[in-house]
Formats: structure tokens, C-alpha cells, sequence
């Protein structure tokens, strides 16, 4: 009992300074300044990123008072078809989207130039389309594997919405 015991301190031990060492790293993926037989010890990729090739997270945020369907598409090196997402986030929430393996271009709506990149109140008496002009972000350009892609839809008044497009360096 005491070696059982024993044993769940020293998980919750080392699940605590797992944890802390996450946060004291502001929530990057890298951990720097980290020996890696001891990130190894603990089950952990030293560096994740360079191993998988990287990945982006997309975050889609609704700050409408009506439910919001994103649109969202990307494209990896080498594939000629893009991948697409549609999810529906309710009012003041958001959802984030960890896209594993390199991302080459992404964007709200299609890769294809002017599209619908978020539909206001999909379910609605009156769906309202939203229009996402920009063009894709591109990797090395305009964003870096291991970013935080963080697209957002607000109301710019008069029934009219807005889509806004934030990047933050990752780890």
C-alpha cells in the first residue's frame, strides 16, 4: 500500500512539473532550454514541430449574436485538391483546429480568390453569407508552421459582418 501510494505521488509529481514547465513556456510547442533526455523521460518530443513537419492551429471565433458556419480550406505541399472544413460555432464562442503535417495556403471560404467565408445563422429563417476577399495566407509569407492562425467574424453594424484574419507566432 505504501509502495502504491508512493507511486501515485511521484506521477502526480512529475504530471505537475510537466504541466508547469508548459506554462511557464507560454504555451509553445518547442521547449527550450530543456535537456531532452528529460523531456524523453517524461514521454515528450523534444521537438515536435521539426519531427512532424510542423503544423498551424486555426482558431474561428463568432462575435455575432447569431450562430456562425466558417468555411475554411487548406492545401498541403503536394496536394492538388484542398482540404475543407465547415463547422458552426455558437454566439461569443470560438474552436480551435490543430492542422497536423506542413500547410502550404489557407484561408476562410476556398482557395480560389472571393468566396462565402462564414454564413450567419446557417439555420435561420435568413442566412446571411459572409465574403471573405483576402487572399490565402501563404506559408513562409505570411505565416510559419507552428503559428496561430485566429480568423473572426463581428458585426460591423447595419447587418453587415466582418471578417478578420490575426496571426501570432508560435512556439
Amino acid at each position: 500500500m505504501t509502495c502504491g501510494l508512493a507511486r501515485r505521488w511521484a506521477i502526480c509529481g512529475t504530471v505537475l512539473a510537466t504541466g508547469l514547465m508548459m506554462a511557464g513556456n507560454g504555451g509553445c510547442v518547442g521547449l527550450p532550454g530543456f535537456d531532452g533526455d528529460l523531456l524523453a523521460s517524461l514521454g515528450l518530443t523534444p521537438d515536435p514541430l521539426v519531427q512532424d513537419g510542423g503544423n498551424v492551429v486555426i482558431t474561428c471565433e463568432n462575435a455575432t449574436g447569431l450562430p456562425a458556419q466558417w468555411q475554411l480550406a487548406w492545401q498541403r505541399p503536394g496536394e492538388g485538391e484542398p482540404s475543407t472544413l465547415a463547422v458552426t460555432i455558437e454566439p461569443g464562442k470560438s474552436k480551435t483546429l490543430s492542422v497536423e503535417g506542413s500547410v502550404e495556403r489557407i484561408t476562410a471560404g476556398n482557395l480560389d480568390g472571393w468566396s462565402v467565408g462564414v454564413v450567419i445563422d446557417p439555420s435561420g429563417a435568413d442566412p446571411h453569407a459572409v465574403s471573405y476577399s483576402s487572399p490565402p495566407l501563404e506559408n513562409g509569407v505570411d505565416f510559419r508552421s507552428g503559428d496561430v492562425i485566429r480568423y473572426s467574424v463581428s458585426s460591423s453594424g447595419g447587418g453587415r459582418f466582418l471578417i478578420s484574419a490575426e496571426i501570432a507566432p508560435g512556439g
